[in-house]
Formats: C-alpha cells, sequence, structure tokens
C-alpha cells in the first residue's frame, strides 16, 4: 500500500468514528488522482515579483551576457518566465538561462513540476518549436529519477509528450492506439492532462491533432469538439478558425462520404453559419482555399438535395416520367461537379412541389439556397447552377436547359428568392445559343438514353469553359 493510500484509509476512519456521511475510498482516491501531481491549479507569482526577475534576468543573460545566477526563492519563480518572447525568441532558448533552469529542475522537482505545469499551459500550437527548449528541460529532469516526477516520466515514455519528436500528435496517435470506448475527452487523465492542463495550450494542440487526424475514422459525435473547446476555452479564444480549418485541410481535393460531411458541415453552419455569406466571425479568418472546400460540400449538398426531393416528389405524385428523365441529368451536372467547376447551386421550387412537400420541410433542405419558381407550369421546379463563366437553369418536366455567361446582366442571379418565367424566358432571348444547327436557344433533353443532348452540351461546355469529360462519365 502506497503512503497516499495509507493516509487516506486512516482519514477514512477517522471520519467514519466522528459519524461523517460515508464515502468510497475509490471515489476519494480517484478525486485525489484527478487533482494530478503537478499543482495544476497553482497560481503565478504576484506580477511585481515577477517583474523584478524579469529585469535580473534581462540585465545578467540580455546586457551582460553571463551565466545567470539566482536565489532559490527566484529559481522556483523562474519557469514562469521560460515560454515568454524575449527579443527574437523564446526566453528558454537563450543557454544561460536554459542551463541555470536545467540545474535548478534537476537538484528540485517542485521546480521540475512547474516547468511541466507551464509547458503545458503556455504551449502554442501555432509555433511549437518555441517550446522545444522547455520540453528539453523538462526530459533531462525526469531522467534525474525525481520520485514526486515518477508519474511524468512515466506518461513521457508512453506518450513522448515533452519530446522533440512528440507533442500533441504524438499523445493523440497514444490515446488514439488504446482503443477505449471512453470519449476522448475522458482519457485526458492518461496523459496527465487533467484540471489546469486540460485546458491548456497543449490540450488545446491536441484537439487540433485530433480534428486533423478525425477524418480517418468514422464520424464522432460533434459534442467531442464542443466539450474539448469549453474545456480549454482560454487557448481556444481567438482560435477557433484553426479548428475549422483543421476539420477541412484533407478535403483540399476530394469530398468525404456523405455520412462524414453532413454531420460535419451541419455541425460547422450551426455553429459558424454559411461560409458563403459571412462577413464577421469565424469563416473570414479561415484560409480561403479551406473555406472553398466548406462552401464546395454546400453546393453538393444543394445538388444531391434537389434530385433526393425530386424523387420524393415524384413518387408522391406518381410522376414515372420524371424518374426516367432526372437520373441523366443527375450524372450529367455532378460529372461538372467532380472536375471543381460547379461554384453553386440554388433549387428553385414550383408550386405545386410546395404544396406537395411544404415550405417549411423544403426549406430545412436546402435552407438559404431556396427560391420559388414562379409564372412556370405549376409542376415546373429548376436547378440553378453556376458553372466557371456560365449560368445554367436546368427546369423539370420538359423545360429547355438554359446558359449565360456569368457576366451577362441577363443572367438570373443565384441570390434571388424569386425567379419568374420572364427572367428565365426573355423575349428576346438573352440566353446563349448551344446548338449552332437551331434558332433556338438553350437546349431540349432529346435522347438522353443515348447520351444525344448530353454530347452537345458537353461540346458547348468545352468551348466556352475549356472542360471536357468523357462520355462514360455523363451517363447514369
Amino acid at each position: 500500500m502506497t503512503p497516499l493510500a495509507a493516509r487516506l484509509q486512516s482519514l477514512h476512519r477517522g471520519l467514519a468514528a466522528l459519524d461523517v456521511p460515508a464515502f468510497s475510498l475509490a471515489s476519494l482516491t480517484g478525486a485525489v488522482k484527478a487533482l494530478g501531481d503537478c499543482a495544476a491549479g497553482e497560481p503565478p507569482p504576484a506580477s511585481d515579483r515577477l517583474e523584478r526577475l524579469r529585469a535580473k534576468i534581462h540585465l545578467q543573460i540580455i546586457i551582460a551576457n553571463v551565466p545567470l545566477k539566482l536565489g532559490a526563492s527566484e529559481w522556483l519563480d523562474a519557469p514562469w518566465l521560460a515560454l515568454e518572447h524575449w527579443g527574437d525568441g523564446i526566453l528558454c532558448e537563450h543557454a544561460h538561462f536554459r542551463d541555470g533552469l536545467l540545474l535548478a529542475a534537476k537538484s528540485s522537482s517542485h521546480i521540475g513540476k512547474r516547468c511541466i505545469h507551464v509547458f503545458l499551459r503556455d504551449y502554442d500550437p501555432n509555433s511549437p518549436q518555441n517550446a522545444a527548449a522547455l520540453g528539453g528541460v523538462i526530459r533531462e529532469t525526469l531522467s534525474a529519477d525525481h520520485l514526486p516526477l515518477a508519474g511524468w516520466n512515466e506518461r513521457n515514455r508512453k506518450f513522448h509528450i515533452f519530446d522533440a519528436n512528440g507533442g500533441p500528435d504524438a499523445v493523440i496517435v497514444g490515446l488514439l492506439s488504446m482503443n477505449s470506448a471512453k470519449p476522448l475527452t475522458e482519457c485526458l487523465s492518461d496523459a496527465g492532462l487533467v484540471g489546469h492542463f486540460g485546458g491548456g495550450g497543449f490540450s488545446f494542440g491536441m484537439l487540433l491533432a485530433w480534428c486533423g487526424r478525425a477524418h480517418s475514422r468514422p464520424w464522432e459525435k460533434q459534442e467531442v469538439i464542443w466539450n474539448w473547446m469549453q474545456q480549454c476555452s482560454g487557448a481556444v479564444a481567438g482560435n477557433v478558425f484553426r479548428i475549422v480549418e483543421c476539420l477541412l485541410d484533407p478535403w483540399r481535393t476530394d469530398d468525404p462520404a456523405s455520412e462524414w460531411r453532413t454531420p460535419l458541415l451541419a455541425w460547422l453552419q450551426m455553429h459558424h453559419g454559411d461560409p458563403r455569406e459571412a462577413v464577421s466571425g469565424v469563416w473570414p479568418q479561415v484560409n480561403g482555399e479551406l473555406r472553398a472546400v466548406a462552401v464546395r460540400w454546400l453546393t453538393l449538398q444543394t445538388i444531391e438535395g434537389f434530385f433526393e426531393v425530386l424523387d420524393d416528389y415524384a413518387l408522391r405524385r406518381g410522376d414515372d416520367t420524371m424518374h426516367r428523365q432526372w437520373p441523366y441529368r443527375k450524372a450529367f451536372w455532378l460529372a461538372y461537379y467532380h472536375r471543381g467547376v460547379v461554384l453553386d447551386a440554388k433549387a428553385a421550387v414550383g408550386r405545386d412541389m410546395e404544396e406537395c412537400l411544404g415550405w417549411q420541410i423544403l426549406q430545412s433542405r436546402f435552407g438559404n439556397r431556396i427560391a420559388r419558381l414562379e409564372e412556370f407550369e405549376m409542376r415546373q421546379s429548376a436547378l440553378l447552377l453556376k458553372l466557371r463563366g456560365v449560368v445554367v437553369f436546368e427546369g423539370t418536366h420538359n423545360t429547355s436547359c438554359r446558359l449565360w455567361d456569368d457576366t451577362s446582366p441577363n443572367a438570373p442571379e443565384l441570390r434571388k428568392t424569386r425567379f419568374r418565367r420572364s427572367d428565365i424566358i426573355a423575349n428576346p432571348r438573352t440566353d446563349l445559343r448551344i446548338d449552332p444547327f437551331s434558332v433556338e436557344t438553350g437546349i431540349s433533353h432529346m435522347g438522353s438514353e443515348n447520351g444525344t443532348w448530353q454530347r452537345k452540351l458537353r461540346d458547348f461546355l468545352r468551348r466556352k469553359i475549356g472542360v471536357s469529360i468523357p462520355d462514360t462519365e455523363l451517363m447514369p
């Protein structure tokens, strides 16, 4: 039995003799363990005391460039300054300070504990190299086999917390390899990240590392991210965009399966809004290329959603013709989406679809990417697409597909909430002539099964936007 366990057992017996309500020894031991063994709640010294220490250190190693000489109490305070910026670097990168701190930490486990505290609290995921020197001090201190630091020595052997080739990503790899059934945030105690440590910069770095690896695992409930953000809210403040970037970074060129993409996209929209229209908050801070990933997913969501709604509508109305027509159009436009040339999409629903499915259901499906189609036959609806260089109106029930140059003042503006027939089929016609041998603009969907209209429209788009797609990719 360890000395701590013996003392706890004695305390338990003493309280029982005083007729105090009983508690389990296991629960008390767990509570003590959760406090950590590194003075996690210890506050830094008073600011005036630290300021005097700064001045003394500055005089010796910055101005005089001599080995640092501090008193015992000053070395106890020195770790609190280790990761502060001094000139062009971090104080702990100065050889005189680093060597002095190492000697002090090897002689006093309390100084070693404070070094660990500062490392985990003030670790900067944006500049992990800044913690390298202090990590080296901690590793050498742990090698001195101080009994009070034995727990951290074991954790570092297991998770490489302070190693030069370790850090937050290494800890995440170690925790994930344990295949624990517990939520990851409940596994942080295995790495000693409890209390204040669970809310410091190192913990935030682990959250970023987890987000960067989340794509390789089945989607875990977004509460994992949210709870972790709450846990290290101080470090997260002003850096939420980094979380978004790490979640999106693996998908610069490919799209995840809908089982992964849909809940992540819903979570991003719920907390940060629509990336296409945000002028404040997180989205303007996100790297433009990564923000475009979320926009791409929203566009795909609108396109896929439109075809799903059409299927539902056709089923309810018993419209077999629509069931036969739209798989060909879906395959065609998704082929262009997967080539990266579809920039935006909007669903325009007719009166009958609205009455059949309900506006609230449709709006919950499309969000702000829904509009009403007016002055058309009541059964007709349409998918509007903005391609790179071209705007497309793809209507149902024998409506021709129509295209405009995206710079044309007559092109439908996808921000609109209503599209009237006179906006689309103007007199005189304003849309492009696709078939050079026809007097009509647009293109009808004749010969879907043979790829007739698909090849004509593909050849037109090849000339117009410089993208050509093989016949095999245009068909369902």
